[in-house]
This record gives structure tokens, C-alpha cells and sequence, in this order.
């Protein structure tokens, strides 16, 4: 992907500079003199970085990016800003602008290159994914016995980069919440496992401590899956264990879907 870069300045010569660096990097440039011609250009080009000076006839930078902001107000997509100045004192300041990074003038062909790649391009990207990935994966604590099946299943999850807590002890468990922050407790409703124990997990999940709206699901053997029914309050899933992989797919389902609303 060959990115756009909107280079702003009344220096021609800082802005031949700066193209000719990024130029030499693979990047697309274009180029506006002014806050003004920086606007129209960025409302029809849509660049993927802007670099931007302050100081400028006309429209200045500080007025060109809030004028910016007003244009991405509510839209998902907001298009970053490097600030180059040559006030070095004035950072703090330029930092209450929301700008994506600062760059002090006079600054070389290396220091330019490791700003924009903070911003964009692989170095960029790659982060980017890594914070994906990072937000897909949730803590789960899965209170079961410790045997085939569910070793499988806290296995499964595990393959996928979410953290699982496997307590077989109901108390074990429950006294877990406050520390380990569960998004989802699965438990495994039996024949030893009282309704009010139930209650004792919702209880400990409502904690004010805990991560919001933490998902909660029930597991049974077929021969328990009224009484389960029963005794788990309506707005929560009982799943009944058929065989491990039918039961990873629903739990999985049951994960994915609760984590997108």
C-alpha cells in the first residue's frame, strides 16, 4: 500500500525537503502552502498523514486542524497529524491539540522517518493488529471438573489467545472473581452444585470492582439440563455437553457473540 502524505508549510523549502525524504521512502506527497489550501486539499485528496507546520499566512495550523476536527467529528476514520515546530517550549501546548505526535525543527531525513512510521506504514500496522488481537482475547474463568472434556475445552480457549482460570471448586472460584476480573465464567451445573451457588457467582460478578457486563453460561450433562434450566436465571444460556467439540463450538459462539455487543 503506497500511503498519501499532506505535507503544509510556507517554507517551500521545508516542504521540498520533507517530500523529497518521503519520496525517497516510497510515499505519496502532496503539498499545500497554508491552514486554507491544506483544508480543500485534505477534503478532496484524503490523505492518510498529515504534517503540518503552526505558524502560517492565512489559515494558521492551530486553525486548520480544529477546523479539521469539526469535519471528523463523529466519524470513525480521523486522519492523524505530525505538528513540526520550531518552538520547542511550546510542546505541552501542542499536545492539548489531540495531534497524533510532535516533531522540533530543524530535524534530519532519520528523525522525520521514525516519526511517520510511528504513525504509518508497517511499524504502524503491526501494531495496530497486535492491539486487535490483544482486545479479542478475554479472561475466562471455567469452573469444572478437571476432566477430558473440559481440559479440552480450556485448552481450545487457551489456542486462541484467551486466558482461563480451570477451578474445579465452586468456593475456589467464586473467591477468584475480585483478582482475576473475569469476562466470562462458565461453570459446570452438577448434581453436587446447589442453585443458591449460582447465586453466590452472579453476586461475586456484580462486584463493582469487576469488568462490566461479565458473560456467564451454564454447562450440564443432558440428564440435568431441566433441572439446570430451572435453576439458572432465564437471561443466562444452559448448554448441554454432547460431545467436547459440540460443546467448544457453542461456548465459542456463545464468547464471540457476547463480545460484539
Amino acid at each position: 500500500m503506497k500511503y498519501k502524505v499532506l505535507v503544509v508549510d510556507d517554507e517551500a523549502e521545508i516542504v521540498e525537503s520533507i517530500e523529497y525524504v518521503l519520496l525517497d521512502n516510497g510515499f505519496e506527497v502532496l503539498k499545500a502552502g497554508n491552514g486554507a489550501e491544506a483544508l480543500a486539499m485534505t477534503l478532496r485528496e484524503e490523505p492518510d498523514l498529515i504534517i503540518s507546520d503552526v505558524r502560517m499566512p492565512g489559515l494558521t495550523g492551530y486553525e486548520f486542524w480544529n477546523e479539521l476536527k469539526k469535519i471528523h467529528a463523529g466519524k470513525r476514520k480521523q486522519i492523524p497529524i505530525i505538528i513540526i515546530s520550531a518552538h520547542e517550549d511550546m510542546r505541552a501546548f501542542f499536545d492539548t491539540w489531540d495531534i497524533c505526535s510532535f516533531l522540533s525543527k530543524p530535524f534530519n531525513a532519520e528523525t522525520l522517518m521514525a516519526k511517520v512510521y510511528e504513525v504509518i506504514g508497517p511499524e504502524a500496522e503491526e501494531r495496530a493488529a497486535r492491539l486487535k488481537a490483544f482486545e479479542k482475547r478475554k479472561r475466562i474463568i471455567l469452573r469444572a471438573a478437571k476432566d477430558f472434556t473440559f481440559e479440552r475445552v480450556a485448552d481450545f480457549f487457551r489456542s486462541q489467545g484467551h486466558t482461563v482460570l480451570h477451578e474445579s471448586d465452586e468456593a475456589d472460584a467464586i473467591a477468584r472473581i475480585p483478582d482475576f476480573r473475569p469476562d466470562f465464567f462458565l461453570t459446570q451445573y452438577r448434581e453436587d452444585t446447589e442453585a443458591s451457588d449460582i447465586e453466590k457467582i452472579l453476586a461475586g460478578l456484580s462486584g463493582t470492582a469487576l469488568r462490566k457486563n461479565a458473560g456467564f453460561a451454564a454447562v450440564c450433562q443432558p440428564p440435568l439440563a431441566e433441572e439446570a434450566r430451572k435453576n439458572v436465571p432465564s437471561v443466562f444460556p444452559v448448554f448441554v455437553c454432547g460431545t467436547s467439540e459440540r460443546l467448544i463450538r457453542s461456548l465459542q459462539g456463545f464468547i464471540e457473540e457476547k463480545s460484539t455487543l
